[in-house]
C-alpha cells in the first residue's frame, strides 16, 4: 500500500496501477482530440486554397479585361473613322482577329 501526499489517504497497489491508465488516456484524448481538429483544420484550408485558386482562374483576368475594354472601343471607332475618309492619314490594314497592324 502505499500514501497518496496530496490527501495523505492510503492507497491499494490496484490504485497506484489504475492512476497512471486514467492519467494516460485522458492525455492519450487530449492529444487525439488535438490531432483530430488540426486534421480538420488543414482539410478547411485546402479546400479554402481549392475554392480560392478556381475563383482567380474564373475571374482574375477580369479586371485587366474591363480596363481594356474601353481602349479596343477607341481603337475600333478610330478605325472606322480612318475607313470612313477618303485618305487616311497612315496606311492601315485590315483587321486580323483582334490586332491591328500599321507598315
Amino acid at each position: 500500500m502505499a500514501k497518496d501526499e496530496q490527501t495523505g489517504s492510503v492507497q491499494s497497489p490496484e490504485q497506484d496501477e489504475q492512476a497512471p491508465t486514467v492519467d494516460s488516456q485522458d492525455a492519450y484524448e487530449e492529444l487525439n482530440n488535438r490531432y483530430l481538429r488540426l486534421a480538420a483544420d488543414f482539410d478547411n484550408f485546402r479546400k479554402r486554397q481549392a475554392q480560392e485558386r478556381e475563383f482567380l482562374f474564373k475571374y482574375g483576368a477580369q479586371n485587366t479585361l474591363e480596363t481594356l475594354l474601353p481602349v479596343l472601343d477607341n481603337l475600333t471607332r478610330a478605325h472606322q473613322s480612318l475607313s470612313e475618309s477618303s485618305e487616311p492619314a497612315l496606311p492601315l490594314q485590315p483587321w486580323h482577329g483582334s490586332t491591328m497592324t500599321v507598315p
